[in-house]
Formats: structure tokens, sequence, C-alpha cells
């Protein structure tokens, strides 16, 4: 009898002690499953978080593209107008609109092109045609803003030097207006150079009634055409008759040559902004292709 229940009671432990095994392993399993599904969702969510961030900075790489495709059309198409604006006016250079391309110098020089280098490879595939794609996609931008920086520099050197060589035509006009005063005032020439004198004095009174109908509203092209080009009539006759004419002479050569010099230069300036325009708006065309596969991109 005593042995009987002894093995009941060691069936019973065993029993016991097996259940609390199996609980203990399917307690662990249970936890172990949850512990592996938590770390899957993680991972997949971790995951789809890279992928959103990778589309959102490909959505802004486009959204900045797009801006930027936009301000360089209308940029391009401000230069030939102004260099026809110098051409039809070459003594004066205006000032030349530019639009304010903020996401062209962002895209440049501000964002962090690798990480978008990556996302692009990411979305596009990691194929050379697609890294060489997204290399040239970046050069042009870089060449547009090279470019375009370039124009801003030479132009406000241009629009310098202008100024600082009309001022310097300026004063040799004024110059030369008081050299004819002061010989016209002169007696001994009034006595001894009479013809001189009455093509001079016409001169003289031809330009003050010619300023007087301007209103003020002269130019240097104006004193040049009734005051320099007459003078030169004049002075072909006469400078080799007497000697006093020589500093006039020498300041009426000097103002031609300095008035037709800054013509030239202000024309070669016209010029190079027309060169300008052919090369961007043929880099421009070329930019179309190159970024259709992210142009395209997310409309499909």
């Amino acid at each position: 009898m005593i042995s009987v229940l002894l093995n009941i009671s060691w069936n019973e432990w065993w029993l016991g002690l097996l259940n609390t095994f199996i609980g203990a392993v399917i307690g662990s399993g249970a936890t172990i499953f949850a512990l592996y599904k938590t770390f899957k969702n993680d991972k997949r969510k971790e995951e789809q978080h890279k992928l959103d961030f990778q589309k959102e900075k490909l959505k802004y790489l486009q959204s900045l593209m797009r801006s930027i495709r936009t301000g360089l059309e209308v940029q391009i198409q401000h230069l030939l107008p102004f260099a026809a604006t110098i051409k039809a006016d070459p003594l004066n250079i205006p000032l030349l609109t530019f639009v304010p391309l903020n996401e062209l110098t962002r895209l440049v020089h501000k964002i962090n092109q690798e990480d978008y280098y990556h996302s692009y490879l990411g979305e596009f595939g990691d194929h050379q045609s697609v890294i060489d794609e997204f290399r040239d996609i970046i050069s042009t931008m870089n060449y547009f803003d090279a470019y375009i920086n370039q124009i801003k520099s030479v132009l406000e050197k241009s629009v310098q030097y202008n100024h600082e060589r009309k001022l310097k035509l300026k004063e040799l006009f004024d110059k030369i207006k008081q050299a004819i005063i002061a010989l016209l005032i002169d007696n001994d020439i009034q006595q001894s150079e009479k013809e001189y004198w009455q093509q001079s004095k016409h001169l003289m009174e031809t330009f003050d009634n010619a300023d007087k109908a301007a209103e003020g509203k002269t130019d240097l092209r104006f004193y040049y055409e009734n005051l320099i080009e007459p003078l030169q009539i004049i002075l072909s006759q006469f400078e080799s008759k007497f000697d006093r004419l020589a500093p006039l002479v020498i300041d009426t050569v000097n103002a031609i040559n300095l008035y037709h010099n800054i013509l030239l230069q202000n024309d070669s300036v016209a010029n190079d902004f027309e060169e300008d325009n052919k090369a961007l708006q043929k880099e421009y065309d070329e930019l179309h292709p190159k970024i259709k596969r992210l142009m395209d991109w997310g409309s499909k």
C-alpha cells in the first residue's frame, strides 16, 4: 500500500515538473516569438522610413530642378534684349535683369549632394548609367552657376569701366569747349586768324542754340555730333597755319579716339552677351534629357 502511494506521488511529481518545464518552454518560445515579431516590425518600419526619406529627398530634388529650370529659362531670355539695347545705344550699358536663382545656389553650394546621390541610386538603381546621369546633372548645375556668376562679374566690371571712360570723355569735351571759348575771346586770334575765328564763333553759336533747344537733355553723343565733329572739320583747315591750335587738336583727337573706343568696347560687350545667350541656351536645351528620369518620376 505504501509502495503504491509512493509510486503515485512520484508520478505526480514528474508530471508536475514536466508541466512546469513545458510551460516554461512555451512561455519562453512565446516571448522569443514576440521579440522576433517586434524586431521584424521595427526592421520593416526602419526600412520603410528609409524608403520614405529617400523619396522625400527625390521630391525635394525634383522641386529644386523644376524651379531651377524655370529660372534659367527666364534668365537666358533676358540676354538677347539686353545685348540689343546696348547696340541701339552703345554709349550706355543698362542694368541687366538677374533672376533670383536661389535654388541653383542651394543645390550647388548648400545641400549635401552625396545624400541625394545615394537617394537617386536607391530609387533608380545602382548602375553606371544612373551614376553618370546624376553626376552629369550636378556638373550641369555647376556650369550654370559658374557661368551666370561670371556674367555678373563681367557686367559689373564693364559698367564700371564704361562709367570711368565716359567721365573722362565728358572732361575732354568740357576742356575742348573751354579752349574754343578762350581762343574766341583772344584779341590776337580775332585779328590774325579771322576766318578761323568766324567759323569757331559760328560753331559755338550753333552749339549753344542746339543745347538750349534740347533743354538740358544732352548726352555725350550730342556733344560729339554738335561740337567735336564740326570742330574737327574746322581744325583740319587751320591746324597747320598757327601753332596755338596744337593743344586743341590733340584734345580733339583724343576725344574722338576715346569716343569710338567706347562704342567699340560696348559693342563687344553686346556681342559677348549674344554669345552667352547661345552657350547657355545650348546647355539648357541639353539639360532636358538629362533630368527627364527625375522629372517624370512620381507622375506615373
